[in-house]
């Protein structure tokens, strides 16, 4: 028995087989791209999840007390060597809008109690990724000459990126 020859049309389908056709070529450079486009977006998502950014704080604030409510929603305490209107000064220089408010009524008011004094109110955002972070301090003259300030320092981060500043009181 004789093998029989092979013709030149069944070769070139033989190569044809083996070869890649370019349009696979682009399609694999596609899913490559979209990969890397997924991937650099969802990192920082990813990075906000176990690092999210703190809000806006001056340097010389020295930590009293955190809590963290759920994640997502922290509380600072700090005192700080200023006086309230220097930090209402800096959160508005952060982007934040501030008011202020009497430390209490006047029904409360006593000599001894530091009524008379004024605490500042300020409330901002940023975002990071793709979520919104909302942030509230609130800064009280903790003395009675009012030179050195307490510093309540709230943190919301709104993962779905649809909340509000005022979802801070909830």
């Amino acid at each position: 028995m004789n093998p029989e020859p092979i013709s030149s049309d069944e070769s070139l389908d033989d190569e044809n087989d083996l070869a890649i056709h370019p349009m696979w070529w682009i399609g694999l450079a596609l899913l490559i791209l979209l990969a890397i486009f997924v991937a650099v977006k969802g990192i920082g998502f990813f990075l906000t999840v176990l690092s999210p950014p703190m809000p806006p704080l001056p340097v010389i604030a020295e930590e009293f007390s955190h809590d963290s409510e759920y994640h997502g929603r922290d509380t600072w305490v700090y005192t700080v060597p200023q006086d309230v209107q220097m930090l209402a000064s800096f959160y508005e220089s952060e982007g934040g809008v501030c008011h202020f408010e009497p430390t209490c009524t006047r029904t409360e008011a006593t000599q001894d109690n530091g009524c008379g004094l004024v605490k500042a109110i300020c409330q901002g955002q940023y975002s990071a990724a793709t979520v919104n972070i909302f942030w509230e301090a609130e800064a009280m003259p903790a003395d009675p000459q009012g030179e050195t300030s307490r510093l309540t320092l709230i943190r919301l981060i709104d993962w779905s990126g649809t909340g509000a500043l005022n979802d801070l009181d909830k």
